[in-house]
Order: C-alpha cells, then structure tokens, then sequence
C-alpha cells in the first residue's frame, strides 16, 4: 500500500441521504423536537424544499445509477476514481454551481495482486476466492496451515488455545448487514490475536462443514 495524490471535488459529489419521515402534507419538526438555536430557523425553509424535491423527483437516484455503472468500483486512489471525480465536478458545473473546483489530497491506494487459496490435503482442490480490498498480503510462498471453521466471535474465543497455527474460517450465516459484515471487516484481526496466520469469511456453501489443509496466496 501506497499513498498518491489524487483530486477531489471540494464540494459534495455523491448523493446525500436525507433520514426523513414522511408526512401528508408539508414538512415540519415536531414541536417537541424543535430545536431551540434560533439560527436554524433560516434553514428550514429551503431544508423542505430540498426534502420535498427527494421525496418527489428520482433525479438522484438516476444520477448515483449513472455514477455506478459508468464507472463502477472506485477504490482510493483508483483510474475509476480519478474519472468518477472529473465527472462529478463536470456535472456540478453543468447543474449550474459554482466555484467547483479539485484540490491534491493523499489517500490510501491498495492493488489487487493474484489471489489463489487451494485445499493440499486430503486431495488438491482450487478454491474461488476474492480478496476484500485493503487486504494484507501474503508472503510470496504463500500461507500453508490447517483450518479450523467456527460458527462465530465466541466459538473463537472458546477454541482459542486450537487456533494457534491454523487458518480460521468463519462459517456463518448472513442475519443483516450490521451483524455479519464484523466478520468481514475484523474477522482476521481477531483471528490473530489467538495466533492464526489468516482468518475469512466462508460465502460458499460448497466449503460448509470440510476441514481440509489448504494454502493460500
């Protein structure tokens, strides 16, 4: 991982997500949940009409589809980023705004290496695998070791004197966004922390259940 220059748009360029609740008829704050700061007080009226607007136009929802499918994956520091950003900053001006303008900043930029995790024993067996972006990198030999799967965070910590030594594979069911997503984003860390060279998430059901000797690269 390396940081690079790249520009952005000191203005808004992704669309805005508005927590709103729906009423019949116009927008108003709850008198018990007014706040009292009497500068808001110039900010509601157009704070109703820009909520109005989302509620009635698909406007953008149709422009975040443009931006997605035209340009689609924009890691940090990516060429799909560097042109997502010159064209928020042409759309910005074509909608009439002004003082649109890039400014330098650093950010992190990760590259995709070739990735591989193949079972070695009892047979050999290439297995599809991706990794998350950001991800650390193996040795160039790559990582050998038994695995272990658990069911989850608390099963790790029970079997922590097993874990040593060994890939741990997270086997576990997708319940929401919020609950699952911690094994992706942490899973390995905490994995680690009871010794494991690597730890991920298992999506494939074909993998369910098999504890095998596999390497990875």
């Amino acid at each position: 991982m390396f940081t690079t220059p790249r520009q952005f748009p000191l203005v808004l360029i992704a669309t805005c997500f508005l927590v709103v609740t729906v009423h019949e008829g116009p927008f108003r704050a709850s008198s018990d949940t007014q706040p009292s700061a009497s500068w808001l007080e110039e900010y509601r009226e157009p704070a109703s009409r820009i909520i109005g607007e989302a509620l009635a136009d698909t406007f953008a929802y149709r422009r975040l589809a443009e931006l997605g499918d035209t340009f689609g994956h924009r890691l940090s520091g990516s060429p799909q980023l560097e042109r997502a950003i010159l064209w928020a900053a042409d759309q910005m001006r074509i909608d009439g705004l002004e003082n649109v303008r890039l400014e330098p900043v650093m950010v992190p930029h990760w590259v995709r290496g070739h990735e591989r995790v193949t079972i070695v024993r009892p047979e050999p067996q290439d297995l599809v695998m991706l990794g998350l972006g950001g991800s650390v990198g193996t040795p160039p030999e790559g990582i050998e070791a038994p695995t272990i799967v658990v069911n989850s965070f608390d099963e790790l910590d029970a079997l922590s004197q097993d874990v040593e030594g060994k890939i741990v594979v997270y086997n576990v069911p997708f319940t929401n966004y919020g609950q699952t997503v911690r094994y992706r984003t942490t899973g390995a860390s905490r994995a680690a922390r009871h010794g494991a060279p690597l730890g991920g998430r298992e999506p494939a059901p074909g993998l369910r259940g098999r504890q095998g000797h596999p390497r990875r690269h």
